[in-house]
């Protein structure tokens, strides 16, 4: 496959809490071929105190004691619009970065967490809130997040890490100051079901790869779609 000659490529890791995103995200960063081929920005996803800095003008304490009482009582999918258009502005700032890098390297952007997050999360939301996995409130979060793709930095590829529930809450509960709960367990069956509702629309875009893996099998599979999706040139690793 030639290299593709698209300005730059986005590439989202996603998967539950705990599942391993941020050491392959890590890893991927140090990887050599990855670092000869490729002029990377990475971020995290942004959580709500970094979204409420992006997009809100009053940032005084009352200002940011109501916007805590109000969010968590907000419609699902006003929650994940909010998001959205947080992650969005932080990804068009990076692409205006690395525009700038004239080193003929690929340009990709990775997140560790974008706007697949807030769409699993709303789901989540809508679903311990009583609404059914394929009733109208649902489907409502898929509809209006699929309406944004023309308007939007939309991901070029998606990788979940599949780990097992029980892993992820495994680690999650030895995490300090973790707040773990069954509130969560039931999130993390929840958001692990979206994933794969989401891959069903787009199979070409969200790829699964099994948690259980070691690290490194893990990253050698990662350098494989990513290869394969963007026409980068280094030999496949046969050794993992």
């Amino acid at each position: 496959m030639a290299q593709s000659d698209k300005k730059s490529f986005l590439i989202s890791f996603e998967g539950v809490g705990a599942a391993g995103k941020s050491l392959q995200v890590d890893m991927l960063r140090r990887d050599p071929d990855m670092q000869k081929c490729m002029s990377m920005k990475i971020a995290k996803g942004v959580s709500r105190q970094s979204m409420q800095e992006s997009l809100w003008p009053f940032r005084d304490r009352e200002t940011e004691r109501l916007w805590v009482t109000v969010l968590p009582k907000v419609h699902p999918g006003t929650d994940m619009l909010a998001f959205i258009a947080a992650m969005n502005e932080n990804c068009l700032t990076m692409k205006d970065e690395l525009a700038s890098d004239q080193d003929g390297k690929l340009k990709v952007i990775i997140f560790d967490r974008y706007i697949d997050t807030a769409l699993t999360h709303a789901v989540a939301r809508a679903a311990l809130a009583g609404e059914h996995e394929d009733g109208p409130a649902i489907k409502s979060l898929f509809g209006t997040f699929f309406a944004l793709k023309e308007h939007i930095e939309w991901p070029d590829l998606t990788i979940v890490i599949d780990t097992p529930i029980e892993v992820a809450e495994g680690r999650a509960m030895k995490r300090e100051n973790h707040g773990y709960s069954e509130t969560d367990r039931k999130g993390f069956k929840t958001i692990s079901e979206a994933y794969r509702k989401l891959a069903s629309y787009e199979p070409d875009r969200v790829h699964f790869i099994d948690g259980r893996k070691s690290p490194e099998e893990i990253l050698s599979e990662i350098k494989d779609l990513i290869r394969n999706k963007t026409g980068a040139q280094w030999k496949k690793d046969t050794t993992a």
